[in-house]
């Protein structure tokens, strides 16, 4: 036999295998898609919309606003729903108090986060959030009683004033040569909550708020189209969507190149010069002195950037998406805006920081911080997976069933929440109210860690802005709609207020 008969062999079994390798993969398909679905035994115990082949439920979902498919099912079909994800996966979806605990805390170890996506674990790396299980309670277990305690808080409280004070004075300006008096106050959260975590996180100057800084507009704009869902929708399920040849791909490169960027020349510098002001530290500051089990640094340089981009990303729009929803809240409410305001001119007296004590005693602002994060969770839905089978209350949960959790559905059920479709701070004084709590930090083992730090920044920025100015709808027919932005909820259109100044 020849050299090329040899080669033709091989060439001809290479052929006749792809073929095979291509008519399986086909029938895996065709069973996941037409055949499984029919056999599954949620689909015999638990209700649920029909499903198209192939793409499942996913149109559904994806042609609604954000919460509306969720309560239209759940009112249909009750608090457990069954419906299909892309190649006809199974989903449960549960917005029973009890079913969310026992997910989230009980049997917590069985329902495992789902990955992330791809465009954000581009994004984030492999930081916290996107890690998993043993990594997780690891990561958590170092990074939460070093980086958010309350020494931790109370020194990020002198960036909170600062920024927002900044803010406060460029509204006075801006408003002293405007005729309308109209601010587009989610585009100025933006710039605020950048340049708040730019110096928290990593101790950066973004400068988003005075302009100053290109490199703060070419992060923000890779934020942006990130987790403003020009990246997300279906191409998430795209196999290396990332690595096409396309514009927005380059877009995404060139942001990402300027952040980490200026994380890896800080972490250099901060190792180089490890010596550095007790009131003057941020969040990659603590992160370096963690020390593992046998006293070396606890994270890689590249762990260390992830972490930062994790804290940078998750903290920047869930501030941005609450401050707005609050304010726009407030302008359609005056009245809950003038007994908020008042709370605050008695604690502060003058326009000046605020201090943890002060903090402690507006009550009424957290409660309208609860209320608006209850109504409108920056982030509506987490995501679980079954890792072996499971019964919640009674219904059978097979291993590998992504468990969607609608916490903007739970959060508005009128059995825990009376009238919850309704802006009504007040509903907070009842202690078995605030003991049903909101869902916006999650709860269980992987409650949101910033937690204490987001409460804080909202209060500041809260308290000084009602401090300085009253705020209105610009028109009575004013609509603000949630949009499904990536993996977060955000106003639609970005809302802008009209804004009167105080005399002080």
């Amino acid at each position: 036999m020849t050299l090329n008969d040899n080669s033709s062999s091989f060439t001809y079994v290479i052929k006749v295998g792809f073929k095979v390798s291509l008519a399986t993969y086909a029938v895996y398909v065709a069973y996941k898609c037409f055949i499984k679905p029919y056999f599954s035994p949620l689909k015999q115990d638990m209700p649920g919309p029909a499903f198209r082949p192939v793409i499942g439920n996913l149109y559904d979902l994806y042609s609604s606003r954000p919460m509306e498919i969720e309560i239209k099912w759940t009112e249909k079909y009750g608090k457990f729903v069954h419906f299909h994800n892309v190649f006809n996966e199974d989903i449960v979806m549960i917005s029973c108090p009890k079913a969310i605990n026992h997910v989230l805390i009980v049997n917590h170890k069985n329902y495992e986060k789902q990955k992330a996506f791809q465009v954000n674990q581009r994004l984030i790396g492999d930081g916290v959030m996107a890690s998993t299980g043993r990594d997780h309670a690891k990561y958590r277990g170092m990074i939460a009683p070093a980086a958010f305690n309350a020494d931790s808080i109370t020194v990020m409280t002198t960036v909170f004033n600062m920024y927002v004070t900044s803010l406060c004075q460029l509204w006075r300006h801006n408003l002293s040569q405007s005729n309308d008096g109209i601010i587009c106050v989610q585009k100025y959260f933006k710039q605020l909550t950048l340049d708040i975590m730019g110096r928290c996180t990593f101790g950066y100057e973004f400068e988003a708020l005075s302009g100053c800084n290109i490199d703060a507009k070419n992060i923000s704009a890779v934020f942006n189209r990130a987790v403003t869902g020009q990246l997300f929708g279906l191409v998430q399920f795209i196999p290396y969507f990332q690595y096409l040849p396309l514009a927005c791909n380059r877009e995404i490169e060139a942001g990402l190149s300027v952040v980490r960027k200026a994380i890896d020349s800080t972490i250099a510098l901060k190792r180089n010069s490890r010596q550095r002001s007790t009131s003057d530290v941020d969040l990659l500051d603590i992160l370096m002195d963690i020390k593992d089990e046998t006293g070396k640094p606890a994270f890689t340089d590249k762990q260390l950037r992830d972490n930062i981009l994790t804290f940078m990303m998750a903290g920047r729009e869930t501030a941005t998406a609450a401050l707005s929803w609050t304010l726009y809240l407030l302008a359609k409410h005056p009245k809950i805006q003038d007994k908020a305001r008042t709370e605050i001119q008695n604690v502060l007296q003058q326009d000046r920081d605020l201090a943890n004590s002060d903090l402690d005693q507006l009550k009424y602002i957290e409660f309208i911080i609860m209320e608006t994060l209850r109504l409108y969770p920056p982030v509506d839905v987490l995501r679980r997976v079954a890792k072996k089978d499971d019964v919640i209350q009674n219904y059978k949960i097979p291993a590998g069933t992504l468990i969607y959790i609608a916490l903007a559905v739970c959060q508005r059920c009128d059995d825990a929440f009376p009238n919850g479709n309704e802006f009504n701070p007040e509903r907070f004084k009842r202690e078995d109210v605030r003991d049903h709590g909101v869902l916006s930090f999650s709860i269980g083992s992987r409650t949101c860690m910033g937690k204490r730090f987001a409460m804080t920044e909202m209060k500041i920025t809260l308290a000084k802005l009602l401090f300085n100015f009253k705020f209105s709808l610009p028109s009575a027919n004013q609509c603000i709609e949630p949009r499904r932005c990536g993996m977060f909820i955000l106003p639609n259109p970005l809302i802008q207020l009209k804004v009167e100044p105080i005399l002080i």
